[in-house]
């Protein structure tokens, strides 16, 4: 049986290079959300879109990455660098009211979905030591609001690690430790 893992969480939390290093060894294959050809729009729609339209934005994204992931399960293991918890999380932060039509129905769902965080003044330094420029560059930056972000993850029901004080491939070691667990019982 092929599996679907997704790896969730704000900017600076070590989400792509977990994802990375799962992938690294033929075991997934990596996916980064949003794919396609909304990987392509995301910029523009990051910098003039309102909230609302944003959401709608990455609510379709993620409706094109389910099919897409559903078809590369056909032959690999998927691990997604963000599925629909992180839409929902950070456009409920951005909007209180997207909670009323956020909804994950006709999305296939993660056999496993990681919710990767860090102690602000570790995520924030992370950020700050990156080389790359990200779309959401203005909300990456924003300290009190990647905060917000964490908690309404909080919310949610995804297994929790911690990436303040272990490396990315300790981190992808405890996935994987969890991952076995729950296949074989």
């Amino acid at each position: 049986m092929n599996l679907f893992i997704s790896i969730e969480g704000v900017d600076g939390v070590g989400k792509t290079t977990v994802a990375k290093l799962l992938a690294a060894d033929g075991s997934f294959q990596y996916y980064k959300s949003p794919g396609g050809p909304f990987a392509q729009l995301r910029k523009e729609v990051d910098v003039r879109a309102t909230s609302l339209e944003r959401y709608c934005f990455y609510r379709l994204a993620t409706q094109f990455d389910s099919m897409e992931i559903e078809r590369l399960l056909i032959k690999d293991s998927v691990v997604c660098d963000r599925f629909i918890a992180s839409t929902a999380a950070y456009h409920i932060t951005m909007d209180a009211r997207i909670r009323v039509i956020h909804n994950d129905a006709g999305l296939l769902k993660p056999h496993f979905a990681f919710l990767l965080g860090a102690r602000s003044e570790i995520r924030d330094k992370r950020i700050l030591e990156r080389a790359k420029a990200l779309s959401d560059n203005k909300l990456e930056r924003n300290s009190a609001f990647l905060d917000r972000v964490a908690k309404t993850f909080m919310s949610f029901n995804l297994v929790y690690l911690d990436t303040s004080d272990i490396t990315a491939e300790e981190v992808t070691t405890i996935i994987k430790q969890i991952i076995t667990q729950g296949v074989l019982s």
